[in-house]
C-alpha cells in the first residue's frame, strides 16, 4: 500500500529546499477582485485561529506551519495575498510549535525538532533536536499506522544525531537501532522504506509517478518504439532483449529502494559517517523518475548534439560510442537507462561503496543477452567527485554528457562542477544539472536551457538545466 499518512505540515525540510525566511508578503494576484476560492480560505483560516486560541492542538500547529512558510491568507486592495515567513513570523510559529507540543500533538514536536536539526531558522543545536524528537516518540505509537510516519522521520534524525555526536555522545550501535526501528515501521505500515531512504517528503503525486515507471517498462517492445527516434550510438540498434534488461533493472532498482533493509542501513550508516567529518549534504537521497529522464535525453538541444556526435564520429570512422559521465550515481539508474536504450558508453562516480556495490550487484544479477550488453556498456567506481578532479576530469573529456545528480549538494561543490566541466568537456558537449547553474555567464558557456515540469521525488514540476559548452 501507499503511505496512509503524509504528514501534513511536512515535517522535515531539507536545507537546500527549505522556504525562504526572508519574505514577509506574497502577492499572488494583483489588482484583482478577491475570489470566492480565496474568500473561503480566508474563512477556513478564522476558523483555525479560532480553535487556536481555545487551545487545540492541531489548529495551533497548522497557525505556526502558516507563519512558518509565510503560507497566511490576506486580502487587501492589492489582491490574494499571503504573508508570514520572516523573522517575526517564524518566532511567532516557534511560539504555536510550543504550544502545540506542550498539548502531545507529535507533528509540532517534529517540527521544533528539524528547525534544529537542520540549523537554518534557528541556531543548529544537536542536543535540543534530539529532545524534540524523542518526544515524538512519546507522544506516539509504535502500532498505531497514522503515526509511524511522523515516526519515522523522528527514528531517522534520531539516527543520523546517534551517529554524528557532537554536543551528543556519537553511538553506532544506537543509530543502527533507530534505522532499524524506522525501517520496522516502514514495513508494517508504510507498504515499503521509501519514508526513509527519501531526504525529503514525497509530494502527493510520489507514487503515482512510480506506478507510471512501472507501467512504461511493463511494455519493452511499445518503450523501445517510444524512443526509437532518439540519437544512439553508431550502428545501434536497440533490441527487445535490451528493453527486457531495462524493465528488469528498473524492477529490482525500485524494489531495493523499497525492501532492502540491509541496503538501507548500510548506505544511511555510511552516509551519516561521512556528513559527521564533512558536513556534507551530498549523501541525500531522491529519485528521478525513467519518464523524466528520457524527457531531458529528448530536448531538442541534447538530441542535436548527440546526433552530431554520432555524424562527426562515422566521419571519422570512430565506432566509440558517445559516452555519458554520471556524478552521483546512487544505484545507476541514471546511466543504466541510456546505456540500453540509446548504447551509450556509460561510467557512474559515487561517494558510497554501499551504493556502488549495490549497483554493480543488482546489474550482476540479470541474465540474458540484453544483461551482457549492459555490463559492457557500463561501469561504476566510488569517487569523491570534488576530491577525486583528476579521475573525474580524464572522464569529462571523454563525456559527451556529463550528469550532474546536484541537487543536495553545496553551492561550492555545484560551482567546482561546472568549472570542471568547463575546463574539460569538449566543445558541443553538455552538462545537465538539477539547480539553476551558477556559472552560465562567467565562464562563457556557448548556451544553458531550461527544461520545465520534470517530475523528481522532491518536486512534480521540478525545472532542469543543460549548459551546452
Amino acid at each position: 500500500m501507499a503511505f496512509s499518512f503524509i504528514l501534513r505540515h511536512a515535517a522535515i525540510r531539507a536545507p537546500a529546499r527549505a522556504a525562504s525566511t526572508s519574505r514577509s508578503l506574497r502577492t499572488l494576484t494583483s489588482s484583482a477582485p478577491i475570489s470566492s476560492a480565496w474568500r473561503e480560505r480566508v474563512q477556513q483560516w478564522q476558523t483555525t485561529l479560532a480553535l487556536a486560541e481555545k487551545g487545540d492542538a492541531s489548529a495551533l500547529c497548522d497557525v505556526g506551519w502558516a507563519k512558518h512558510k509565510g503560507l497566511v491568507p490576506s486580502s487587501s486592495s492589492f489582491g490574494e495575498m499571503e504573508v508570514g515567513g520572516d523573522d517575526k513570523a517564524v518566532t511567532e510559529a516557534v511560539f504555536c510549535y510550543k504550544q502545540s507540543a506542550a498539548l502531545g500533538y507529535a507533528p509540532a514536536s517534529s517540527l521544533l525538532g528539524d528547525l534544529y536539526f537542520y540549523g537554518q531558522e534557528k541556531p543548529r543545536d544537536l542536543v535540543e533536536a534530539k529532545r524534540h524528537l524523542e518526544k515524538v516518540l512519546e507522544d506516539t505509537k509504535e502500532d498505531e499506522g497514522e503515526d509511524a510516519y511522523v515516526r519515522v522521520r523522528a527514528l531517522r534524525k534520531l539516527g543520523s544525531i546517534a551517529m554524528w555526536g557532537g554536543d551528543c555522545d556519537s553511538d553506532s550501535v544506537s543509530a543502527r537501532d533507530s534505522f532499524s526501528r524506522a525501517l520496522s515501521s516502514c514495513r508494517t505500515h508504510l507498504g515499503g522504506n521509501f519514508a526513509f531512504m527519501l531526504s525529503h517528503d514525497p509530494p502527493a503525486a510520489f507514487y503515482s509517478h512510480l506506478e507510471a515507471e512501472m507501467n512504461i517498462t511493463d511494455d519493452p517492445k511499445d518503450l523501445g518504439g517510444k524512443l526509437s527516434g532518439f540519437a544512439t550510438a553508431k550502428g545501434w540498434e536497440p533490441k527487445l532483449e535490451d528493453f527486457v534488461t531495462l524493465r528488469a533493472f528498473t524492477r529490482r532498482l525500485r524494489d531495493t529502494e523499497k525492501s532492502d533493509d540491509d541496503f538501507a542501513l548500510n548506505y544511511f550508516q555510511e552516509a551519516e559517517g561521512l556528513r559527521r567529518f564533512q558536513s556534507s549534504g551530498e549523501c541525500e537521497w531522491g529519485i528521478t523518475f525513467l519518464p523524466s529522464l528520457f524527457r531531458v535525453y529528448g530536448h531538442p538541444l541534447l538530441q542535436k548534439l548527440l546526433k552530431e556526435k554520432a555524424e562527426k564520429n562515422a566521419s571519422e570512422d570512430n565506432n566509440e560510442p558517445p559516452a555519458l559521465l554520471v556524478l552521483g550515481s546512487a544505484l545507476g539508474n541514471c546511466a543504466v537507462w541510456p546505456a540500453l536504450a540509446f548504447g551509450f558508453k556509460a561510467t557512474g562516480f559515487d561517494i558510497l561503496e554501499s551504493c556502488v556495490q549495490k549497483t554493480n550487484a543488482i546489474i550482476g544479477s540479470l541474465k540474458g543477452k540484453g544483461a551482457e550488453t549492459l555490463k559492457d556498456l557500463t561501469r561504476f567506481e566510488v569517487a569523491n567527485v570534488i576530491s577525486d578532479s583528476d579521475k573525474v576530469s580524464r572522464e569529462m573529456k571523454a563525456a559527451s554528457v556529463v550528469w550532474s545528480n546536484d541537487h543536495e549538494w553545496g553551492q561550492a561543490a555545484q560551482r567546482k562542477i561546472e568549472e570542471m566541466a568547463f575546463e574539460n568537456m569538449t566543445e558541443g558537449s553538455c552538462l545537465v544539472l538539477y539547480r539553476p547553474p551558477l556559472t552560465l555567464h562567467e565562464l562563457g558557456w556557448k548556451n544553458g536551457v531550461q527544461i520545465p515540469d520534470i517530475a523528481v521525488s522532491w518536486n512534480p514540476k521540478l525545472t532542469m538545466y543543460l549548459l551546452l559548452k
